[in-house]
């Protein structure tokens, strides 16, 4: 009997010790939890081999036939995008799951909230995108993304900006070409070449995996940069016109490390004019951040001129540009190369 009573009385501190345990855990500050979260975070990024490891700093998209530089600025933190600065004039930041997942991007113009951005998944690959005004409930956009067996992303569709964009790829994976449709409209289409085996610099943006800001969002997504581009636009009577064709044989690059380029010089087969794209980096070691090497691409400084002041209207300002004024600037661009 007294054993029975020593067995009845161990269980039973057992019990109150196991259950102010749970009131510690549950009653652990908020401070801490948050520093617990960040710290799984920075844990989940290491896994992924994302805190280490060399980082694009600036992508410099130069449109020699408008004379167009568009910048774009990332920032790190935890060794994930933290800030996009894109070259339209807007910054997107950006907030993470604890498994180093991109869940929330907010849009800001100045210290003006534009749009909160929640993503959505499904076998771990965004396919929808809901931007809200602000921080309001007031949906300003839905986009959704559809993908192919191998995982490539196949379509982006906004449904109240009404564009679509469709991308198909090579037997080796490359992005080949997409279409833009624009209110039903065909736009304008991308054809690369891959001649040349230089891996891409925009895969060195751990924690963003698409271009979401931009209405190809697909562009920069696959492993190799692209030796060639050829932009086709076409006018309201579906009119096709060549906006440039890059020449793959004159296509200069200058080699940043392992395989990467820190810029791409191209030429217009039509025109003759230079066209380029530039990478600086960081986190590379001594050589590699030293972004004074990074070529004259960055001629312009850090200052995009006005597509509308160029030499003429640039393809890449509707692209690339914010999505919600898609179809106004496809009309003065149709209205100005008439």
């Amino acid at each position: 009997m007294r054993k029975n009573f020593i067995i009845s009385g161990s269980i039973i501190l057992s019990f109150f010790i196991w259950l102010s345990g749970c009131r510690k855990e549950i009653q652990q500050p908020k401070e801490e939890i948050n520093q617990l979260n960040e710290e799984s975070i920075d844990q989940s990024a290491e896994k992924k081999g994302h805190s280490g490891g060399c980082r694009v700093a600036v992508f410099d998209y130069y449109d020699g036939v408008a004379d167009f530089h568009q910048f774009d600025y990332y920032s790190y933190k935890k060794g994930l995008v933290d800030e996009w600065a894109v070259w339209y004039g807007g910054v997107y930041k950006m907030e993470y799951d604890h498994n180093g997942r991109l869940k929330k991007a907010r849009n800001y113009d100045g210290d003006v909230l534009l749009y909160t951005i929640h993503f959505f998944y499904k076998n771990d690959k965004v396919v929808k995108e809901i931007w809200y005004s602000g921080n309001t409930k007031e949906v300003a956009d839905i986009v959704y993304y559809t993908y192919n067996r191998k995982g490539q992303m196949t379509k982006g569709e906004s449904i109240n900006n009404d564009y679509y964009t469709t991308n198909t790829y090579t037997a080796k994976g490359d992005l080949a070409g997409w279409k833009l449709h624009i209110s039903g409209s065909l736009f304008a289409t991308a054809d690369y070449t891959y001649y040349s085996h230089y891996r891409n610099p925009l895969k060195l943006t751990p924690g963003v995996d698409y271009s979401f800001p931009y209405a190809n969002a697909a562009f920069g997504t696959t492993d190799r940069w692209y030796s060639s581009e050829k932009i086709t636009y076409y006018d309201e009577n579906g009119v096709a016109s060549v906006y440039y064709d890059q020449d793959p044989r004159q296509t200069k690059w200058q080699m940043a490390f392992q395989n990467y380029p820190s810029y791409v010089g191209y030429v217009d087969k039509l025109s003759r004019t230079p066209l380029s794209v530039a990478f600086e980096f960081e986190n590379c070691g001594r050589s590699n951040n030293d972004h004074s090497s990074h070529h004259k691409a960055n001629e312009a400084g850090n200052r995009n001129i006005s597509p509308l002041n160029g030499k003429a209207p640039s393809i890449r300002s509707i692209l690339s540009g914010p999505r919600s004024k898609i179809r106004q600037r496809m009309n003065e661009m149709r209205k100005q190369l008439k």
